[in-house]
C-alpha cells in the first residue's frame, strides 16, 4: 500500500490543568456509536470519582442507543469517481501538487520528508500482539460513528496551506479532550504548524509539547502556507511568532505525551476498526487521486472507488465505520471545511483506504490536575505481584479480590456485564467495549495475561518492561486492556 510513515496515528493526550500549563457535521447515520452505548463510549479509562467502591455495584448506565446505518452502496454499485477539471499549476504551488476537493485545489505534503519516530521519545507498543489478544470481531457493534459522541467538536479548514497534518492533529486532541471532559476541545492547530511547519509528521515535533486553545493563536491559512515554503535552514517565523510560541507552550490546555504505533501488516484494518470501537479516533495519512469529491445521499457522502494516486499526501482522521453487506467502511473527518461531504465527513471503502494508507501509529487521554473528569486515570505503574486471587486495582494499584468474573477492580469496581449490549460491559457507570476472555503467555516476554470482560491482570517477569521485582503485575481496565510499553514505563491501551 501506499501512504507516508505517519499512517494511523493515535495520540496519548494529557489533558493540562494547574500542573500544566464549530460546528461538528454531525449526521444521523451510525448503528451503536461509540458514545451512545452509555452516554459516553470510553476513550480512556472509565469512573469519575477518585473514592474507592469497594463491594459497591457500579452506577447503571444510560440505555444503549440503536441509530440508523449510513445508505452505502457495495463498492462494484459506487458512483462513478469525479475527475477534478483541468488544473493550472501556478509557481508557488505546493512541488507535490494539488487535490481536488470538488470545490477547490488544496496543496498536498510531500510524503517523502514524513519521519517515523519522535526524537522526544520512541512510540509505544502493544507487549501483547494484536493477533494474540483481541476482542472478537463478533463483539464489535455493526456501524460506529464518533460524531454521536457529542465529543468531535467542530469540522477544521486548512485553507490554501498544506498544514493537514496539523489540523488531523488536533481534531484528535479535540476529540480526546472531550472523552475526558465531556465537552470537545479547541486547539490551535496554528501552535502545532508553527513547531515543524513541513513534513508529513506533526508528532515528531509536538511530542512532549503543551498545545493551546485556537483563540490564543487563531489560525492564519496565509501565514501557514508561507512557513511551508521557507528555504531550509532559514527562520521561517517572525520574531512575534517565535515569542508567542515559546510563550504559549508554557499556556497549554492538553499535552501530547505519547503516540501508539499500529501494526503494519495484515491486520492493520480489524485493529483500526476495534479502536474505534473503543472509542479513539484514528489520525492517518496517505497519497491522494487528483480528485477526492464525496458523491452520494445526504447524509451517506462516500469517496468513489479510484484508480491511481498522485505524488502527494494528505492527512485526515478516521472516526467511525459500518458495513455493507459484509464490506466495510471508515468515516473520514476531513479539514476543508463544511462544504466538504457531510459537514467536514465523508466513508471510504476499506478497498479505497487500502490503496491510501500503509500502516502507522493510533490516542489514549490521560489527565493532569483537571477536577469534574468523566473518567479516571489508570495506576501509573507495575507493583509487585499481589497474592493468589488478588490483582491490583486498576486505577490505584492496591491489591484486591479479583472480581466474579476474574477480572480486576477498577476503583472498587468490579464490571457488571447485564447492563450493557453484547460485547460491553458496565465499568464505572459507562458501557465499555469488554476484554476478551482469555489467559496466556506472551513466548517473546514471558508475560502471562488473564482476562475477563472488565479487564486483564498482566504478571511481568523480572528485567521485562523495567519491572524490579521477581515478578510483578498490573492491571488494564476494558476497554483499554492491553498492556503496553512507552516513554513512562508500562500503560494499558485499547
Amino acid at each position: 500500500m501506499h501512504g507516508t510513515r505517519w499512517a494511523g496515528v493515535s495520540l496519548l493526550v494529557v489533558a493540562a490543568g494547574c500542573g500544566h500549563k464549530a460546528s461538528n457535521g454531525a449526521s444521523p447515520a451510525a448503528s451503536v456509536s461509540a458514545t451512545a452505548r452509555g452516554g459516553a463510549v470510553d476513550g480512556g479509562p472509565v469512573a469519575s470519582a477518585t473514592a474507592s467502591h469497594e463491594g459497591q455495584r457500579p452506577p447503571k448506565p444510560t440505555p444503549m442507543a440503536k441509530v440508523t446505518p449510513p445508505n452505502l452502496p457495495k463498492l462494484k454499485a459506487q458512483q462513478a469517481h469525479v475527475a477534478p477539471p483541468p488544473h493550472k499549476p501556478s509557481k508557488d504551488e505546493s512541488p507535490c501538487g494539488t487535490v481536488w476537493t470538488g470545490d477547490e485545489e488544496i496543496p498536498l505534503e510531500c510524503a517523502t520528508t514524513a519521519k517515523s519516530d519522535s526524537p522526544l521519545g520512541a512510540p509505544a507498543v502493544a507487549l501483547i500482539p494484536y493477533d494474540m489478544l483481541r476482542t472478537p470481531k463478533g463483539s464489535l457493534p455493526p456501524t460506529v460513528d464518533h460524531r454521536l459522541d457529542g465529543f468531535e467538536g467542530r469540522t477544521l479548514a486548512q485553507g490554501k496551506a498544506n498544514s493537514c497534518t496539523a489540523f488531523s492533529l488536533a481534531s484528535q486532541i479535540n476529540h480526546a479532550i472531550g472523552l475526558w471532559t465531556g465537552k470537545p476541545g479547541d486547539v490551535s492547530p496554528m501552535q502545532i504548524w508553527a513547531r515543524y511547519h513541513v513534513g508529513s509528521d506533526p508528532t515528531a515535533a509536538n511530542l512532549g509539547q503543551s498545545v493551546a486553545s485556537e483563540s490564543d493563536w487563531p489560525y492564519d491559512a496565509a501565514r501557514a502556507a508561507a512557513w511551508s515554503s521557507c528555504k531550509p535552514g532559514a527562520p521561517c517565523l517572525t520574531d512575534d511568532e517565535q515569542k508567542k510560541l515559546e510563550a504559549l507552550n508554557k499556556k497549554g490546555v492538553a499535552v501530547l505525551e505519547q503516540v501508539e504505533r499500529l501494526p503494519e501488516d495484515d491486520t492493520l484494518f480489524d485493529v483500526i476498526q476495534a479502536k474505534l470501537a473503543a472509542g479513539r479516533d484514528i489520525g492517518t495519512a496517505g497519497k491522494l487521486p487528483k480528485g477526492f469529491k464525496p458523491v452520494g445521499d445526504p447524509g451517506s457522502k462516500y469517496i468513489p472507488e479510484f484508480t491511481d494516486v498522485g505524488p502527494g499526501a494528505h492527512a485526515f482522521t478516521l472516526t467511525g465505520y459500518t458495513h455493507v453487506d459484509g464490506e466495510r467502511y471508515f468515516l473520514i473527518k476531513n479539514s476543508w471545511g463544511e462544504k466538504w461531504g457531510d459537514g467536514g465527513y465523508a466513508w471510504i471503502h476499506q478497498d479505497s483506504l487500502r490503496k491510501i494508507i500503509h500502516g502507522g501509529k493510533v490516542a489514549i487521554v490521560d489527565p493532569i490536575g483537571l477536577t469534574g473528569l468523566r473518567r479516571h486515570r489508570h495506576s501509573g505503574s507495575a507493583v509487585t505481584k499481589c497474592a493468589e486471587g488478588h490483582a491490583p486495582d486498576s486505577v490505584d494499584g492496591a491489591c484486591k479480590p479479583l472480581c466474579g468474573d476474574g477480572g480486576p477492580r477498577h476503583g472498587g469496581y468490579c464490571g457488571v456485564t447485564e447492563d450493557c449490549a453484547h460485547g460491553f460491559v458496565n465499568v464505572a457507570g459507562y458501557c465499555v467495549l469488554a476484554a476478551p476472555s482469555a489467559k496466556g503467555t506472551e513466548p517473546k516476554t514471558g508475560i502471562v495475561y488473564a482476562c475477563a470482560p472488565s479487564g486483564c491482570v498482566y504478571t511481568v517477569p523480572k528485567a521485562v518492561a523495567s519491572c524490579p521485582a521477581a515478578e510483578c503485575q498490573k492491571s488494564c481496565p476494558a476497554p483499554d486492556y492491553r498492556l503496553g510499553s512507552g516513554k513512562r514505563g508500562l500503560l494499558c491501551l485499547e
